[in-house]
């Protein structure tokens, strides 16, 4: 076989899932922190060398396919960027770093703090985003520690990305494309959860035009990063993330306003550049789930993480939507192989095959047991 001829069979593979027109499971990976500790790092030093990292998550899927059939595409691909410096830009919260903050096998932790005033939504509506966003960094993580992260990720993660492809590895989602985010978590994070629902209620007219001030500029970001990846057809995706946004979590006056006209804004605007979404929805979203049928059929990915109910998903947006999960955490980390395979399997005869992404809800975490990670996709490889 040519150098990418096992890549590009796999990425034809993920996008007839994606448009459901495939005839197995797809068996797809999604673990940031198991793959690290299962090669033998610390969380300490997937940290500090994010680099090393990501070629350990390339050598722990080389591993699972040998031990439970190919596997041929990861969800998520950090590709080296440091996941402290990433998790600040997307909450702009402050993040507990393993063998800093915490113990060398500590997963991060964002802390739950107040960083923003109620009068700073003034900042961002009269001054714009970008002077607000520049005041409110250097608050929540250490600006040289930040410039040094992505100094490493710029210089790694071309070599990062090319030698995932000579493993024959789609990278389903990946910083290639950063998509225009939800305002909703941005804001959440800086001004803490409980300040901010509370906000919700108290000025949420003052919230659409913060948040509205956000989009727009998220969006010229977002434009950049999706003119660049038009043409490359192995430029699959980007995360659109609903972690603090889920249906179960707000009420629908207040998810109808501040939440859903941005995750269709932002579905809208990759999918003119020919790119296919991802919806990242973490908690519940029963309530919600069927507004994604108002994107069009054979186009979107819904990466559900075990809260939300597939079986009903499927029910209320069809057979012509792409779903991805949903093996529990929980399930990952204390069950049993025979578990994880029962629990596999009749999900898939559940849903049919078509249009389906076997992997972990949301992210399998750290203590995934290695043997529970070989049965799930052992089980949707040997599905009939």
């Amino acid at each position: 076989m040519g150098t990418y001829d096992k890549f590009n069979a796999n990425l034809e593979t993920v996008y007839q899932t994606i448009h459901c027109e495939n005839e197995r499971p797809v068996p797809c990976y999604m673990g940031i922190a198991p793959a690290p500790i299962q090669m033998e790092m610390t969380l300490a030093e997937y940290i500090a060398d994010p680099v090393k990292g990501a070629y350990a998550q390339y050598d722990y899927v080389m591993r699972l396919s040998e031990e439970a059939g190919p596997i041929g595409c990861i969800d998520n691909d950090p590709m080296g960027f440091n996941m402290v410096s990433y998790l600040t830009l997307l909450w702009l919260s402050k993040i507990q770093r393993p063998g800093i903050e915490l113990s060398d096998t500590s997963l991060w932790q964002v802390l739950e703090t107040k960083i923003m005033e109620k009068d700073e939504y003034d900042v961002l509506i009269n001054q714009g985003y970008e002077t607000w966003f520049n005041s409110l960094l250097p608050k929540v993580i250490d600006m040289e520690y930040f410039g040094k992260t992505m100094q490493v990720y710029g210089r790694n993660v071309n070599a990062i990305r090319d030698k995932g492809r000579e493993l024959g590895i789609v990278s389903i989602n990946s910083p290639d494309i950063l998509p225009a985010n939800i305002p909703f978590e941005i804001l959440c994070g800086v001004r803490s959860m409980s300040a901010f629902y509370m906000d919700c209620y108290k000025i949420p007219d003052k919230l659409v035009e913060a948040s509205d001030v956000i989009f727009e500029a998220n969006k010229a970001s977002a434009q950049k990063t999706l003119e660049a990846a038009k043409d490359d057809r192995s430029i699959v995706s980007g995360w659109i993330g609903g972690w603090r946004t889920a249906s179960a979590m707000l009420s629908p006056k207040i998810w109808d306003r501040l939440v859903w006209p941005y995750i269709k804004a932002s579905g809208d605007q990759m999918l003119s550049y020919g790119k296919n979404p991802t919806f990242h929805l973490d908690q519940c979203w029963n309530r919600d789930i069927g507004r994604f049928a108002e994107f069009p059929e054979k186009s979107i990915i819904l990466n559900l993480d075990g809260m939300t109910d597939m079986r009903e998903a499927r029910k209320k947006l069809g057979e012509n939507y792409c779903l991805m999960g949903d093996v529990p955490a929980p399930l990952l980390a204390t069950g049993t192989p025979e578990e994880v395979r029962d629990y596999v399997t009749k999900l898939i005869d559940d849903l049919g095959p078509k249009g389906l992404f076997v992997t972990a809800g949301c992210d399998a975490p750290g203590n995934t047991k290695h043997e529970n990670m070989v049965a799930m996709f052992k089980a949707t490889n040997d599905w009939k």
